[in-house]
Formats: structure tokens, C-alpha cells, sequence
């Protein structure tokens, strides 16, 4: 056998063309995002229809002192006392 040569030198070479895609992944799964912003304001609505009338109410009583002047049929814009 000969003799042993001297070792070589390594030298990094040109880098080689870009291998095929890969397989595609799975499918992501999802997750509820923020809420959105507050919508505008809404229109105002229709006027609702009118309600039942009420029961009707007591008869009144007339006190001699309020409606003195109206059973003796005084001027309410003449001058005097209020008799």
C-alpha cells in the first residue's frame, strides 16, 4: 500500500434549487372574535292606539261659597262685595 495523501479541503457550495411544496395543512378551527360597534339609533315608531275611556266619576257636590255667584248670577267683573 502507499502512502497516506494529504487530507483536502471542504468548501461549502452553491445552495441547490428549492424542493417541491408540501402537503397542505389541516383545516384551522376557529374562535369568536370582538363584538362589533353599537348600530345608530333606531326611527321612533308608529303612535300607539288610544286607550279605554275611563270609568265615569262621582257627581259633584256645589258648596254655597263657591258657586254662590253663579246661582245668583252676579257679575264676576262688577265691582262690590262678594255676597
Amino acid at each position: 500500500m502507499g502512502e497516506k495523501g494529504s487530507q483536502g479541503r471542504t468548501q461549502i457550495g452553491d445552495q441547490g434549487p428549492p424542493g417541491p411544496p408540501g402537503p397542505m395543512g389541516p383545516p384551522g378551527t376557529g374562535k369568536p372574535g370582538y363584538p362589533g360597534k353599537p348600530g345608530p339609533p333606531g326611527l321612533n315608531g308608529d303612535e300607539g292606539k288610544r286607550g279605554n275611556p275611563g270609568a265615569p266619576g262621582q257627581p259633584g257636590v256645589c258648596h254655597p261659597s263657591l258657586c254662590y255667584g253663579a246661582m245668583v248670577r252676579r257679575d264676576p267683573f262688577r265691582k262690590g262685595p262678594n255676597y
